[in-house]
């Protein structure tokens, strides 16, 4: 219908549980929808949140507002200490955590309700293997596609995965905490910078890489890497020029993919952009 049906938090900060219009966020940033709850990664207020569609609640899972420290064991609920979760994907039961404050991935159990680190060893590097041992840094976007966790690692300017059979780490593209630009082409020679957003059709992942303004599509079957959508290279734009004829990106913050269609957090053109896959066309959605 092209409307907004209901508005969840009332606008002003805090940590408060309760009816849509009386709950309050800090600065969330990732979603993940659960039948008819959304569960939500609270990023200022270090904590796990539920809206429940049903009950027109929201509900804390886990955090306590005080950001956790730099190793920490986990705990239970609203009990534990989170660090900055950025973003949030679901699989059979299990919220994975892109928990950007300690350079980990944390699991939260929708049954047992416990919360813990599942890879990373808290170091900032990109190191593969063990995901126990393996480093990662700043992870921020996360998406489970079958039996693969995929999120990008921001302060490395990678994107990774975690093979939930083997529970091996392995990097997809980047090479490390000062290897950065735009560069298309075989995925072990391309580079990203900052990407913060991912998800995941088939063989193919979309990237939301942030600070060139671009998203990216990761080949997976053909390991290349292009860029689907970017900032033209002219720096003046003519009349007549189809290249200037719509709003480029600037700095998207999450795409997901969605029945042939991208969205994209087009977050300082403070706009929800849509890339139409079969297309190749990008417009705006409109919301009113």
């Amino acid at each position: 219908s092209g409307k907004i049906e209901q508005i969840v938090g009332s606008g002003d900060v805090g940590l408060v549980d309760g009816s849509f219009s009386d709950s309050k966020f800090f600065r969330p940033q990732g979603i993940a929808w659960l039948d008819n709850r959304i569960i939500v990664a609270d990023t200022e207020n270090h904590a796990l949140r539920e809206i429940d569609l049903s009950n027109a609640k929201v509900t804390t899972l886990a955090g306590n507002g005080r950001q956790g420290p730099w190793v920490s064991a986990g705990g239970k609920g609203i009990d534990v200490s989170l660090s900055s979760p950025w973003d949030v994907t679901i699989r059979n039961e299990q919220v994975f955590i892109a928990m950007a404050g300690n350079h980990q991935i944390w699991i939260y159990d929708l049954k047992t309700k416990m919360a813990k680190p599942f890879s990373g060893n808290g170091y900032e590097n990109i190191v593969d293997g063990p995901r126990m041992s393996a480093q990662l840094a700043q992870p921020s976007g996360i998406f489970a596609y079958n039996d693969l966790i995929y999120f990008t690692d921001s302060e490395t300017s990678s994107v990774r995965e975690i093979d939930l059979k083997t529970e091996q780490v392995s990097t997809i593209v980047g090479h490390g905490l000062f290897a950065f630009g735009h560069e298309d082409g075989n995925a072990d020679e391309a580079l990203l910078q900052h990407p913060l957003g991912i998800s995941a059709i088939s063989n193919k992942i979309f990237v939301a890489d942030t600070y060139n303004s671009a998203i990216r599509i990761i080949d997976l079957e053909k390991q290349r890497v292009s860029t689907l959508v970017g900032r033209k290279t002219a720096g003046i734009c003519r009349i007549d020029d189809p290249k200037c004829d719509t709003l480029a990106l600037y700095e998207p913050s999450d795409v997901k993919a969605y029945q042939d269609k991208l969205y994209i957090a087009d977050t300082n053109n403070h706009l929800i952009r849509i890339y139409d896959l079969k297309e190749n066309l990008l417009t705006t959605l409109d919301i009113k």
